[in-house]
């Protein structure tokens, strides 16, 4: 038996019974969770999350900064369907636990746009805020989670296949034709801000996608096809911090799951990518390390929830 926290009920439940349920389902059916893929949400101002299946995987890739490849056991947790937009954000301003972000970015601070400028510190100060107004047991996530469910059961380069590399514009808001058009035709200076700057001359060696997503900058939360797992943007729009430490290979990395947590770093991991990365750069398993006090309209968030309590 388990017990399961699903936001409503709290029960035990025997692991026959919800094997059985995977069963039913196309996904790996070597699970443990309940009522997983169902939505969650513990307050009106909170995010919506989406209960991840346990099981087990092969995080990373063969490539330098991103290998090796591993074999990593995960138990269940509620994964936010979209990253933290700014009206969540500034929720939590409202509510005391996060402070105003320092820098505006016109064109990015619509409600339902994802929160950008915001360090590893103002991320976990407002998974900190959400906790004590919910009494649940919010976090960021551990960066094997964020692999595992972004992969969602796949086991290519976007979890939308490889072989389908020109569908990126139906999944993710990164560098494309219209970035490009807008950013360097006609309509440049109406998209000329203070804290970005693309020329001619630099865009030469970039290749964006060769299709149209629709967006210059960041784009609301839910405007692109889901992962298998029912999560919005995990690859584009903005990157996520997780909860840790960076360190440029997975040699000594736990395996269960759990974050990296190094005395004494001052790098934290960044994953999924962002509307300004190329193609070439779009990948589950690439990985980058930031300072912890590092900002960008490029970097938010996306929260993890505990789902799983440990029996009384």
């Amino acid at each position: 038996m388990i017990v399961v926290d699903t936001g409503s009920t709290v029960r035990a439940v025997a692991i026959d019974a919800i094997k059985s349920t995977f069963l039913k389902r196309p996904l790996p059916w070597d699970l443990l969770a309940l009522d997983a893929l169902a939505p969650l949400k513990d307050c009106d101002q909170c995010p919506d999350m989406i209960v991840i299946p346990g099981g087990k995987f092969a995080m990373g890739e063969a490539d330098a900064g991103n290998g090796p490849v591993h074999e990593v056991s995960i138990l269940p947790f509620a994964m936010g369907q979209t990253e933290i937009t700014n009206s969540q954000w500034e929720a939590c301003v409202r509510g005391g636990g996060c402070k105003e972000k320092a820098q505006i970015y016109e064109g990015l601070e619509a409600d339902d746009q994802p929160a950008i400028g915001v360090s590893w510190f103002d991320a976990t100060s407002y998974v900190a805020w959400l906790s004590r107004v919910t009494r649940q047991s919010y976090r960021l996530p551990s960066e094997a989670e964020w692999e595992y469910a972004a992969r969602a059961g796949t086991t290519s380069r976007f979890y939308w296949r490889d072989d389908q590399a020109g569908e990126i514009c139906h999944y993710a808001n990164i560098a494309d034709q219209t970035a490009w058009e807008a950013l360097l035709g006609p309509t440049a200076a109406a998209y000329a801000r203070p804290w970005f700057t693309l020329t001619q001359e630099g865009a030469q060696s970039l290749h964006p996608a060769n299709c149209h997503d629709r967006f210059v900058w960041t784009s609301p939360g839910g405007s692109f096809k889901a992962n298998p797992y029912g999560l919005y943007d995990i690859l584009g729009n903005v990157a996520e911090w997780v909860e840790d430490c960076y360190r440029d290979s997975y040699v000594g990395a736990p395996v269960d799951g759990s974050a990296r947590l190094d005395a004494g770093c001052t790098q934290r991991s960044a994953r999924g990518q962002s509307w300004f990365a190329t193609p070439v750069a779009v990948d589950v398993a690439r990985r980058a390390g930031r300072d912890q006090q590092y900002t960008s309209p490029a970097l938010g968030f996306r929260i993890a929830r505990d789902v799983i309590r440990p029996p009384t």
